[in-house]
């Protein structure tokens, strides 16, 4: 059984390789600019300020393909993310619903 504090210590360490990747891929995409827009609300930002944007998100199945990643300023990264989640939890919830025994409708009958 794994604990819970090794189960954080592993998405501490995945959130670290992803960080390190994320600077890579935006310094090797868009090293050469100073100032950029950001790809939704389009007010110009410094190239320091502006995040790595997955246009489809890797927690959806996307990737660090360059053809995937845009510049997005923090405030529209994090809502677009909180988005994302939301999506992934109604994927999850309705692949359940449909494949596992205790989560469908004609099992609950007995359950009050």
């Amino acid at each position: 059984m794994i604990s819970k504090r090794q189960i954080r210590k592993e998405r501490k360490h995945k959130r670290n390789k992803q960080k390190k990747t994320n600077i890579k891929l935006k310094r090797n995409l868009f090293g050469h600019l100073f100032m950029a827009p950001c790809c939704y609300c389009r007010l110009v930002f410094l190239f320091t300020e502006l995040t790595i944007e997955h246009v489809v998100p890797l927690c959806l199945g996307g990737t660090n393909d360059p053809s995937n990643i845009a510049l997005a300023c923090e405030p529209c990264n994090n809502e677009r993310g909180k988005e994302a989640w939301s999506q992934k939890r109604e994927i999850n919830k309705k692949y359940y619903e449909q494949y596992h025994t205790q989560h469908r409708v004609e099992n609950r009958e007995g359950i009050v």
